[in-house]
């Protein structure tokens, strides 16, 4: 079976969606299936990427990040066009130009296979991101708004109900695409996976990293996130003069970027906690998990989540999770027992349950312990089986 995969990001780009089809399609080819890409890059040219030594090549054609707006998104959709030709089956992971491009290959050839993957609202995500709207995912859905953010939702609704099947990464997402006007036949969860990032990676893990590592004495706790008001680091940061009064030397580290980071500074000035939180940046993976193994406790104070990759990695390098009782995350931890599920931006409950566990430490162990297990439910060779058997049952 030929595949068009239609992406916004791709390798070398960093985000999950880039890295985890950078380790599907290979392992998609080995089972039978010839894969070509369609993405944005630095570069018009294509070129053939394989994964790793003796991993199958493949196509990637790039439509250059240079290309002023709208021209570059036409571009784009006009080579998903031609591209689509000798292709029985169209997969797109995202609902921006990807998936309009989906959209239009599937009404004008009504006999290929559509895929939506669905791993978040980008309806939501715009008009939250500009500020436009306050309210979380749930309560989105069912109000209206403005000629523009309606029309946003009306395409994205138009894209996902053309779609001969749904990927959703969450039975939480599975039930908002439920909601938004999918089939329930046509929705098929596939829940996201970590461990193809440790699969024979752990010596490497192990070795001394090429960065200057911080000074790790005291209690240390890790954030990491995208830095945009859903991600509530703003509460964290809040609440460290308690922390810092109840429990000395204690740190919280902030891993991330986007377009909260200046505010965030500001705060942490403005709170004089510059010797006790740290503002990270973007870094690599392995910084990052360097950063998690070397943590005490793990926080996400999030009031959005489509399946969190975050707390995925926690859970495999071992670090205890606090985070909030919403979307999807209920589905990874139950709360008391493999970690805490607290209320978003609830101060209160966040500074009693991170003093529970660092003044606890056979609850920690516990909880640990306890989402180790959860693990067997995200892993790598389910989620390639379960996509390849949906792509053929088409």
């Amino acid at each position: 079976m030929k595949v068009l995969i239609l992406t916004g990001i791709f390798p070398p780009d960093i985000g999950g969606p880039a890295t985890q089809l950078g380790y599907l399609i290979p392992d998609l080819m080995k089972r039978g299936f010839k894969i070509s890409v369609l993405t944005f890059g630095n570069s018009e040219r294509s070129s053939d990427l394989p994964r790793e030594v003796g991993a199958p090549a493949y196509p990637v054609k790039k439509i250059s990040k240079k290309i002023p707006q709208p021209w570059r998104n036409i571009l784009y959709i006009l080579k998903a066009l031609k591209m689509s030709f000798g292709f029985q089956a169209v997969y797109v992971w995202d609902l921006y130009t990807a998936g309009f491009s989906g959209f239009l290959i599937k009404k004008l050839f009504p006999k290929k296979k559509f895929i939506v993957r669905f791993a978040g609202d980008s309806a939501w995500e715009k008009a939250r991101g500009e500020e436009k709207i306050s309210e979380n995912l749930t309560q989105f859905i069912e109000k209206k708004y403005s000629f523009s953010i309606e029309f946003r939702k009306g395409l994205r609704k138009k894209i996902m109900t053309s779609a001969d099947a749904v990927v959703a990464v969450s039975y939480f997402l599975e039930g908002v695409a439920e909601k938004i006007g999918v089939k329930k036949e046509r929705l098929k969860m596939i829940y996201n996976s970590v461990d193809f990032l440790f699969e024979n990676k752990e010596e490497a893990l192990r070795k001394p990293g090429t960065f200057a590592k911080p000074d790790f004495k005291g209690i240390n706790l890790i954030s990491a996130s995208r830095l945009v008001p859903w991600k509530g680091q703003k509460i964290l940061i809040e609440i460290m003069p308690y922390l810092i009064e109840r429990h000395k030397n204690i740190r919280l580290w902030i891993i991330g970027d986007g377009p909260e980071f200046s505010n965030l500074k500001s705060q942490i000035s403005n709170l004089k906690v510059e010797k006790n939180v740290f503002l990270l940046g973007r870094i690599s993976h392995q910084e990052l998990f360097e950063y998690m193994r070397a943590g005490d406790i793990f926080l996400l104070n999030t009031d959005y989540e489509g399946l969190s990759h975050q707390i995925l990695e926690a859970f495999y390098l071992g670090i205890p999770v606090i985070t909030t009782s919403v979307c999807s995350n209920s589905e990874l931890i139950e709360n008391e027992k493999s970690g805490f599920l607290v209320g978003y931006n609830n101060k209160e409950e966040f500074k009693r349950t991170i003093s529970s566990l660092i003044e606890n430490p056979e609850l920690k162990a516990l909880f640990v312990k306890n989402a180790k297990t959860k693990l067997a439910n995200f892993k790598w060779e389910r989620l390639v089986e379960e996509t390849a058997a949906l792509l053929r049952s088409l």
